[in-house]
C-alpha cells in the first residue's frame, strides 16, 4: 500500500469529507474516536495485513504515525 493508497483507505474507514495529509493531527480529526480507532484497527488487519492495538494507535499523533506503523511507502 502507498501513501495515496493508505490515505483514501483511512478516509473512507473514518467516514470523513475532511482532507488529511501525511502531517495531519489526528486529534483534529472529530470522527478519531473510539469507533474510529476500531474501524482502523479492522483496516491494519485487512488492507496492511498488520495486527495493531487500540493502544497502538492511541499513541499515534499524525497520520505519519499511523503510516510508519503500517509500514506504508512514502
Amino acid at each position: 500500500m502507498n501513501k495515496h493508497e493508505f490515505l483514501q483507505e483511512l478516509s473512507s474507514v473514518l467516514y470523513t469529507n475532511q482532507d488529511i495529509s501525511d502531517t495531519t493531527i489526528l486529534a483534529n480529526i472529530p470522527e478519531w474516536d473510539s469507533l474510529g480507532i476500531m474501524s482502523t484497527v479492522t483496516m491494519y488487519e485487512s488492507f496492511c495485513n498488520k495486527s495493531v492495538s487500540f493502544e497502538d494507535l492511541s499513541s499515534c499523533n499524525t497520520i505519519k504515525d499511523l503510516m510508519i506503523l503500517a509500514g506504508v511507502d512514502e
